[in-house]
């Protein structure tokens, strides 16, 4: 009886088995042998059902990384990420290896895939490597890759520029590592014709020379569809990477909702940039510049920019020098501003909370009060119904002033005869 389940088992694993099934025959098979690999794999004589059988003691890793090649050629629904590392291609024998490569790029279900570069020449030649990361763009469902260069010679910007001018669905991008951009210009032209990035990150390395990347400020701001960028230092950058007219033309963008520039080296040059095109910006929502060399003439930039801005929700100056009459100039700036919710000076108040906070020693500012008010209010929204005039008045309850204004400035919501018949009801 066993012999034919056996049988009928070796016949299925030829034909292909999804991984959970597989476990579960290898658990069947070892509490059928009272737990004796050795006796287990003598009744299957089959030399990949005895792999399976030893992994299965062994634990999950060896099961899946043997059945890698498998599940992306047969389009394994639950394969939608891959993780090409050397711990896994050091798995695989030099057969294996060439089968999987030949695999990678027929496969439709994978959609994400980390790339790392660590110690992955240690165990692939760089044929084998540019084969790979190729093959990774031609992949049919790839929507995310994030690539990490590490200290690999092979796993170039070039190189990633052909897989990404091949994903032509890839939606997000993410690099880490990569330091001569700016004298990979193939790559920035890849990005500012691709028809689908939205989101793009990418991390730099330290000490990374000045305007390095201008030539991808430059194609970031033609994108169509790129809503998100992220561009980050990993180190303090002791210039900046952008020049203040590469800043002026990616704030030009028309498409990019969030920007980040976090920790590029920018200084005032660059707020005076920046605030000249949010004058005109239409899309923008969100913009963080933490961690850059901005000095108290920053504040009075934004200060004079806000009030004619009426987009930006959220700002981030984190590491800004705060003055009295920096905080006194931004303090006048909001009063005109209603769109703006989230500010963020000192870096203190978690991301994207409704709090706003400074050193210890500015809170009982008046201007500090006063930026506090106005986010309050702007956070609360406008009051155009009784319902949301009622959830404004929820949102500031902790705070008398801004009570105080929406009640003066909405009396009628207040009036209990015009209330009757409408539905509302009143907790006194």
């Amino acid at each position: 009886m066993m012999g034919t389940q056996q049988q009928q088992r070796s016949s299925r694993f030829r034909d292909g088995m999804g991984l959970d099934e597989l476990k579960s025959w290898a658990a069947t098979m070892m509490q059928a042998y009272g737990g004796d690999t050795n006796e287990a794999e003598q009744a299957v004589d089959e030399p990949s059902m005895n792999e399976l059988l030893r992994a299965a003691r062994e634990g999950d890793t060896r099961i899946s990384k043997a059945k890698w090649t498998d599940r992306l050629r047969e389009n394994d629904s639950e394969l939608t990420r891959l993780d090409l590392s050397a711990s896994l291609i050091k798995e695989l024998s030099d057969f294996q290896k060439e089968d999987f490569l030949h695999a990678l790029p027929q496969n439709a279900s994978v959609s994400v895939v980390h790339l790392s570069g660590m110690q992955l020449e240690e165990y692939m030649t760089e044929e084998e490597i540019i084969s790979m990361v190729e093959s990774v763009g031609k992949m049919r469902n790839l929507e995310e890759l994030f690539v990490f260069r590490g200290a690999s010679k092979i796993l170039t910007e070039d190189l990633v520029a052909k897989a990404v001018g091949e994903a032509k669905g890839l939606r997000v991008l993410m690099l880490w590592g990569f330091r001569h951009l700016g004298k990979h210009p193939s790559l920035a032209g890849v990005m500012r014709h691709h028809p689908n990035l939205e989101r793009i990150t990418i991390t730099l390395p330290k000490n990374i020379k000045y305007a390095e990347l201008d030539i991808y400020g430059m194609a970031f701001a033609e994108m169509p569809q790129l809503h998100c960028l992220n561009l980050r230092g990993s180190g303090r950058q002791q210039e900046p990477v952008l020049s203040p007219e590469a800043v002026s033309i990616l704030l030009s963008s028309k498409s990019v909702e969030s920007l980040y520039l976090e920790n590029l080296g920018l200084i005032d040059d660059h707020t005076d940039a920046i605030c000249h095109e949010l004058r005109d910006n239409q899309s923008l929502g969100l913009l963080d510049l933490k961690d850059n060399y901005f000095t108290d003439d920053a504040l009075f930039t934004f200060a004079q920019t806000l009030p004619e801005n009426q987009i930006l929700q959220s700002l981030d100056l984190s590491g800004v020098q705060i003055t009295e009459r920096g905080g006194q100039a931004m303090a006048k700036g909001l009063a005109a501003n209603t769109t703006l919710t989230h500010l963020e000076i000192e870096g203190t108040a978690d991301k994207y909370a409704d709090e706003f906070h400074v050193k210890e020693g500015h809170e009982n500012t008046e201007w500090y009060k006063a930026i506090d008010y106005q986010l309050r209010l702007n956070r609360a929204g406008t009051t155009g119904n009784r319902k949301k005039f009622v959830e404004a008045l929820n949102s500031v309850s902790d705070h008398l002033g801004c009570l105080y204004t929406f009640v003066r400035q909405s009396p009628h919501y207040c009036d209990l005869h015009s209330m009757k018949g409408s539905g509302t009801k009143l907790l006194v």
